[in-house]
């Protein structure tokens, strides 16, 4: 459900405001490091990518470049399923 000036419980942020949040991305499989735009929508909001390497290869077969990311100063932690 998303926030609306009708919906007071649950506000829709704005710009500004989503920015000083906090977010993590559980597996990230769909982010492209090679993509610009998902590096700098990443850094731009603060987003963390949190990496299940041992998941997303048993669910996935595969899992994202994380090395990558880091090099383009994307914060990412290890972490296990």
């Amino acid at each position: 459900m998303s926030g609306s000036p009708s919906n007071p419980v649950f506000p829709k942020p704005t710009a500004p405001e989503f920015a000083k949040r906090r977010f993590n991305m559980i597996h990230g499989c769909s982010v492209d490091p090679s993509d610009l735009s998902d590096v700098t929508f990443l850094n731009d909001y603060g987003l963390s990518i949190l990496w299940s390497p041992v998941s997303n290869c048993m669910l996935y077969s595969d899992t994202i470049p994380i090395t990558q990311l880091i090099d383009q100063n994307v914060n990412c932690v290890l972490t296990s399923d």
